[in-house]
């Protein structure tokens, strides 16, 4: 649903105070009615738009449709009043407060949005500061898919705060869709979660009765409060995730449009082994589990991306947005959010990164291979332990011709079976992105090209 802004809200009131006027100047004469039955019923139908705008900000779902609930229910008690036939029992004050109740009552509003939006010191504009509510988010590895029996979260007065209950969940770390049905919602700060699962792959059941102590609570509501900088304004985390990977282990993210961040703690499941008839029909998933994989994914590095142009010199990168093995990913655009980066990041599994040449936009995208790039960083690391690493992208002159290596003081490591694609965007058509200008592991299928790359990660 698209969601109603503040500018908006403010537009709507306005539109109904003009309605008022109006409906006063000429309504009696057009619908022949006594000036008090009028009054009264138009009295009635503004104090009710107003309680049913009061009703619509207060509820958690602030979507066009409620707006729309909200122009219609207040029709039907005055709609009524007009065949009432003796109002003489109001007070005949009722009779000149035709133009000041309806403005009294919508004026406060107003006022409010007024007031609230000149009080917030902070860069966060009216459509971020109401939406601090967000949604719950499972995951798990694309090959290791688990069913989710339940999922229940719970704030720190031990009010359910947001819950998920039988789903599948295979589309990779971090990649699951975010449910936003009214009880995944959620509107505090996560302190207790309990969590069952089926492990397919495993054919195991997994259980898990979770605290976050007072130091993980604090830093999930800090990343909530403060969000993040988008690359159009400043924003808030969105969905609140929780990844659960083979042998019961569970990670945690925070999910943004431009960012997503892997917290620092984990939990261990229980395992509860049972006899299912629905392990018979997991066959497809079952298969050798790499356990020992999980923990170099979420192993962080000291280190920063540069991508260097042979020729020309003079040109220079502008926007970029890695994904990294532990979920995490950000999006920068160096003169929007140039601070929206993640330090000591997981390793890199995709790169995109665009710039201009000769007016035109361009953008590639470098796919890594897993088991190359894995034994690089432990190889490197291990051998330069407390040093920077800078991973650099040396763009060859025909732009077709990438070379990466990680590099550690003096000393370089290629890295090798890159797949890359190439594109020229098309900025103006938000519905095209482009065509490609070069892809390396493009399949040629009669007249038409697949661009289905192979660098898969495990996770992913």
């Amino acid at each position: 649903m698209y969601k109603v802004s503040g500018i908006l809200k403010v537009l709507f009131l306005i539109t109904l105070i003009a309605i008022s006027i109006f409906y006063d100047i000429h309504g009696r004469e057009i619908l022949s009615l006594t000036s008090m039955r009028f009054r009264i019923s138009t009295i009635l139908f503004f104090l009710l738009v107003a309680l049913s705008f009061v009703y619509v900000n207060s509820r958690k779902e602030k979507d066009n449709s409620h707006v729309f609930m909200a122009l219609i229910f207040p029709f039907i008690i005055p709609l009524t009043m007009l065949f009432f036939e003796d109002l003489e029992i109001f007070p005949k004050i009722i009779l000149y407060s035709m133009f000041l109740f309806p403005i009294l009552i919508f004026a406060l509003p107003i006022i409010y949005l007024i007031i609230h939006d000149k009080n917030d010191s902070s860069k966060t504009s009216f459509h971020t500061k109401w939406k601090k509510e967000w949604s719950l988010r499972l995951s798990a590895p694309k090959n290791f898919p688990i069913n989710g029996e339940f999922c229940q979260v719970y704030d720190k007065n031990d009010t359910e705060i947001a819950s998920y209950k039988f789903m599948q969940y295979d589309q990779g770390m971090g990649y699951d869709l975010s449910y936003k049905t009214k009880e995944a919602m959620g509107s505090g700060t996560p302190k207790y979660v309990d969590i069952s699962c089926y492990a397919l792959a495993e054919r195991t059941k997994y259980t898990a009765n979770i605290e976050f102590n007072e130091e993980e609570h604090a830093i999930i509501k800090q990343h909530f409060d403060e969000g993040y900088e988008g690359q159009s304004s400043h924003q808030l985390y969105e969905s609140f995730g929780i990844c659960c990977l083979p042998g019961g282990q569970l990670k945690f993210h925070l999910f943004g449009i431009a960012r997503c961040i892997c917290l620092d703690f984990d939990r261990q499941c229980k395992m509860v082994r049972e006899r299912r008839k629905e392990w018979e029909r997991t066959m497809d998933f079952t298969q050798d589990v790499p356990y020992g994989l999980w923990d170099k994914y979420f192993h962080r590095y000291n280190y920063t991306f540069k991508v260097i142009f042979d020729e020309p010199k003079e040109l220079s990168i502008y926007y970029e947005y890695p994904q990294f093995t532990n979920g995490e990913f950000y999006k920068r655009s160096f003169n929007e959010n140039p601070t929206n980066y993640i330090t000591n990041p997981s390793i890199v599994r995709n790169y995109s990164f665009r710039w201009v040449e000769n007016g035109s936009h361009y953008e590639c995208t470098l796919f890594f291979n897993e088991n190359n790039i894995l034994q690089t960083f432990e190889k490197a690391f291990l051998e330069h332990p407390n040093e920077e690493a800078i991973l650099q992208i040396n763009v060859g002159t025909e732009r077709y011709n990438y070379n990466v290596s990680l590099n550690i003081e003096q000393q370089s490591y290629k890295l090798s079976s890159i797949e890359y694609i190439v594109w020229k965007l098309n900025l103006k058509d938000k519905y095209s992105y482009g065509w490609v200008e070069y892809c390396n592991y493009c399949e040629k299928k009669g007249k038409h090209k697949s661009y289905d790359f192979k660098n898969h990660f495990m996770g992913f």
